[in-house]
């Protein structure tokens, strides 16, 4: 019985324990390092939304100049038509005034919309990462979780059977205490 014991405590010894924690955290580490790397990958697509938006705000910028001097040269050749704009009641220089105002108008609310598309779509991109990591951090959890309570039983296995080791040399001892004694 005691060679029995003795197998039982050798298989399950404390540091199997430790070694199983050691193997158990070398893998949480690892896990971690994957989840940094994901991470660098979603915030480098992050970074090159952000220049592409950057690249569609100066090319916004750079349109609604084109439309102003286009503005303007009309409104230079209004004026050089000024003679014959002059005589009539204005109308036409109203008219193009109108003209022009709309369009700048068009222009802001097509700028508007297209920035609120990536806007959205980047917000969309991060919180569909966020929910991943979410989901694999609470996975990770779960899985150190079941590794703690197996190494908590097989350390409670470990004690209860040095208690019977304990008990039944106890038990021999004084047994044998009677017999020779």
């Amino acid at each position: 019985m005691d060679n029995f014991i003795a197998r039982v405590t050798e298989r399950f010894s404390g540091q199997d324990v430790i070694n199983a924690n050691a193997e158990a955290e070398a893998a949480q580490m690892q896990k971690l390092r994957s989840q940094n790397e994901h991470m660098r990958g979603a915030m480098t697509q992050y970074d090159l939304c952000l220049k592409e938006m950057r690249k569609l705000s100066v090319y916004n910028e750079e349109n609604a100049r084109s439309v102003r001097e286009l503005v303007d040269t009309a409104r230079s050749v209004m004026d050089s038509l000024g003679v014959a704009a002059a005589k009539d009641d204005g109308s036409d220089e109203n008219r193009l005034q109108e003209i022009t105002d709309d369009m700048k108008k068009d222009i802001y609310e097509a700028i508007h919309r297209e920035n609120v598309k990536v806007y959205r779509n980047v917000q969309a991109v991060l919180l569909d990462e966020m929910t991943k990591q979410k989901v694999e951090i609470y996975e990770m959890h779960r899985r150190q979780r079941r590794g703690i309570m197996a190494s908590i039983i097989l350390l409670a296995v470990a004690v209860l059977l040095g208690l019977g080791n304990l008990a039944m040399a106890l038990i021999l001892s004084n047994w044998f205490s009677l017999i020779s004694g």
